[in-house]
């Protein structure tokens, strides 16, 4: 589901003046059940949560000079609206047998789950190890698909880093990354930062360190952490963000 169409959804929302009024009723016909529980269970609770303030303060405003509120909330929350997306309603779903026995349905659809721009970005041989972790989660061997996923985060973050700093010390290790990453220019870099702690420890760090044993659920909940990251990152690169 497009972004775009969720905003349509939070003009009811604003029209009652508080996103905790708004009602769905009568929508699930038009847009079905999944969709809905993910605007109820997803992209509501973050905007109430976390921004529920600062987003009606910039409506407010830009209401006011005449703007919409799906150009706001998009201008406002395009990245993290996007994050919720690719999280709670995957492209790839490992679940589905049909994949397994179609190794070139697999390989699209894995591809495709990062945007265009996002994919052809990353070097040839993270593609390469993109790609192949989705055949192994898909094919049961969710450890080695973790490791190659984490391999992939931390090499573009790699990049990220050598571009913003110059620095082309390939042993320097992922958490210094984020500390001189945040010391170049925390507000820039902070919210790749943050998001990067969280995925080197409830991932990246059990996986190497741990003997724990991943299931396929492990699998998709890595790999939809992983496209949030890598997409996030890419757009912060000087180049090409």
């Amino acid at each position: 589901m497009p972004i775009e169409d969720f905003c349509d959804y939070l003009m009811i929302a604003y029209d009652l003046g508080s996103l905790a009024g708004s009602s769905l009723v009568g929508r699930r016909e038009e847009w079905g059940e999944k969709e809905v529980d993910l605007y109820e269970n997803g992209i509501l609770p973050f905007l109430e949560r976390e921004n529920f303030d600062r987003t009606y303060r910039a409506l407010t405003e830009h209401m006011e000079a005449g703007l919409s509120v799906r150009y706001v909330v998009l201008t406002t929350y395009a990245d993290e609206l996007e994050d919720i997306l690719l999280r709670d309603n995957p492209p790839v779903d490992f679940k589905d047998p049909v994949l397994w026995s179609d190794p070139e349905l697999l390989v699209i659809r894995v591809k495709s789950a990062l945007r265009p721009n996002i994919y052809n970005s990353l070097s040839e041989i993270a593609q390469q190890d993109f790609v192949e972790a989705g055949r192994c989660i898909a094919r049961g061997d969710t450890k080695a698909g973790v490791l190659l996923l984490c391999k992939v985060v931390e090499t573009t973050l790699r990049r990220l880093y050598k571009e913003v700093t110059g620095d082309t010390d390939t042993r320097i290790a992922w958490e210094e990354m984020e500390k001189r990453l945040r010391g170049q220019d925390r507000p820039k870099f902070e919210p790749v930062c943050v998001r990067s702690k969280d995925f080197r420890i409830n991932y990246r760090n059990p996986a190497v360190h741990e003997e724990k044993q991943l299931d396929a659920y492990d699998g998709q909940e890595v790999f939809n952490e992983a496209l949030v990251l890598i997409s996030r990152i890419v757009k912060t690169m000087p180049k090409t963000g």
